[in-house]
């Protein structure tokens, strides 16, 4: 063994030695939801049991760490979120491309009108076909998850058939 390997085993036999090793978290642990004072820069040392608290008791959404709360009773928070708005579209003729207008959101519940004669047909991102979208029939419900309403594509087969979308 070189000078080299013996030093680097000793530092690894005492490190194990003082207990374990502990991973570095290099960048801060920013989470404004926590309010912690002195706020972290970073080199924080965590033990792999605390790691998985943390990711236990944090979420990640849109490039930002959220903290995951709990009812007074301990139970997780886990229900859709509070509806902001409903929209109704309807079709303006045979098979009508429609999409969502701009309002930011994380989902949006879609329902096919209880007076419908035909099939909707719904998914997100991309022009909504009969052969790449979700089919809705007569009070058939889908919840969609999204950042903006707009991502929402509709195809109404049926010439005033009608799309209710709760918006949330």
């Amino acid at each position: 063994m070189s000078i080299v390997e013996v030093v680097l085993a000793l530092t690894v036999l005492l490190d194990r030695l003082k207990g374990c090793i502990m991973q570095t978290i290099g960048v801060s642990l920013k989470c404004d939801d926590l309010h912690l004072q002195p706020e972290r820069e970073g080199n924080i040392q965590l033990l792999p049991d605390m790691q998985q608290v943390l990711s236990l008791l944090t979420g990640f959404s849109k490039n930002e760490r959220i903290v995951l709360q709990a009812s007074p009773v301990g139970s997780l928070r886990t229900t859709s979120p509070r509806i902001q708005d409903i929209k109704h579209i309807e079709g303006s003729g045979a098979n009508d491309q429609r999409q969502g207008s701009d309002i930011p959101c994380s989902e949006v519940m879609c329902m096919a009108d209880p007076t419908n004669t035909g099939t909707i047909w719904v998914r997100t991102l991309e022009t909504a076909t009969a052969v790449n979208a979700w089919p809705l029939a007569v009070g058939e419900v889908i919840t969609l998850s999204m950042d903006n309403y707009r991502d929402l594509q509709v195809l109404i087969v049926t010439h005033a058939d009608m799309l209710i979308c709760a918006i949330a």
